[in-house]
Order: C-alpha cells, then sequence, then structure tokens
C-alpha cells in the first residue's frame, strides 16, 4: 500500500532477546489498517544486555528513526507490548537511558499505547526472526557466482585465485 500523508500512521513494534522489530501501517480507503513498511534488526551485543524495559525503548526509538521521512511533522501512534515503558513514556518523566532514548526522538509527536503481544501481530513476530530471509536470499544470489568467488579466494589469502579481465 503506497502510504498517504491525509491518514495518521500507527507504529507497531516489539523486542526479544536478541533483536528488535516493527511495522508501520496506515487505514485504507475502506477503514482497514494495510502494512506500509517492515523494520528489524539484530540487537548488538552491548544492546542484548539491555533490560527488557531498555529494549523496548529500543524497539520504539530505531524504527521512529528507520521512518522519520514518513513521521516527521506528522502526529501517530506508537503500540509497544511493555506497559511499564508505555506508562513511564505518558505519565513520568524518564532518566536514564530511556531519557537519552526520549531525547533522540523528541521531534516526534506520537501516543505510546500499550498493547498485548498477542494482538500486535507482525511486530511481535518480526523480532523473533531477525535477517534471516535476506542472510538467506543473499547466500543464494552469492551461490555460482565466480568473480565473486574469486575475490573471496584473493581476499583469504588464496594465492591460486585467478581474476580475468573482461574485454
Amino acid at each position: 500500500m503506497a502510504s498517504s500523508f491525509e491518514e495518521k500512521f500507527v507504529l507497531s513494534t516489539d523486542a526479544s532477546s536478541y533483536s528488535i522489530g516493527a511495522f508501520l501501517e496506515q487505514k485504507d480507503i475502506d477503514g482497514i489498517f494495510k502494512p506500509i513498511s517492515y523494520f528489524s534488526r539484530k540487537l548488538k551485543d552491548a544492546e542484548t544486555r539491555y533490560s527488557a524495559y531498555g529494549k523496548e525503548a529500543l524497539s520504539v526509538v530505531s524504527p521512529i528513526k528507520n521512518y522519520r521521512n514518513y513521521l516527521y511533522g506528522t502526529e501517530f501512534t506508537v503500540y509497544t507490548d511493555n506497559s511499564a515503558f508505555a506508562a513511564t513514556y505518558n505519565n513520568q518523566e524518564p532518566t536514564g537511558r530511556i531519557s537519552i532514548c526520549i531525547n533522540l526522538i523528541s521531534e516526534s509527536k506520537f501516543n505510546i499505547k500499550h498493547r498485548k503481544g498477542i494482538e500486535k501481530g507482525a511486530a511481535d513476530y518480526l523480532p523473533r526472526n531477525p535477517v534471516i530471509l535476506c542472510f538467506n536470499e543473499e547466500n543464494r544470489l552469492e551461490d555460482g557466482d565466480q568473480a565473486l568467488d574469486n575475490i573471496k579466494k584473493k581476499l583469504s589469502g588464496n594465492r591460486e585465485a585467478n581474476f580475468k579481465e573482461e574485454k
């Protein structure tokens, strides 16, 4: 679905112990929510040691930064399954890493709402299966690529690699 800046955006986010995921959606002309884009990434080593609360904060901040071109200057809603993070953002003054996260996205105008994980669908699935499809697709595309095999051999120090000039 192509996005429309006439309709409000909805961002659903989630985190797991090793990755974060989100999807951006809007209502179509029939009033049915349709996905616009999906986002997921593996957590960096240091991020894997964040608390569940910290990972949920990161799962909100990263996609907002990623979708800045869509979300900047618009009012939108974020759904998270971490009720503590939603409550802190909406009702209290955040501290520590959370305040840094909030400052990073302070140019955005949004509401955070709690939604049980089971109700989030794709947002709940994405962080549990990060980048696997991309990785497998890249491997499939690399299979049988002689030029790439030669480069890999050369870079690994294999003296037998043959580079042929194309004429």
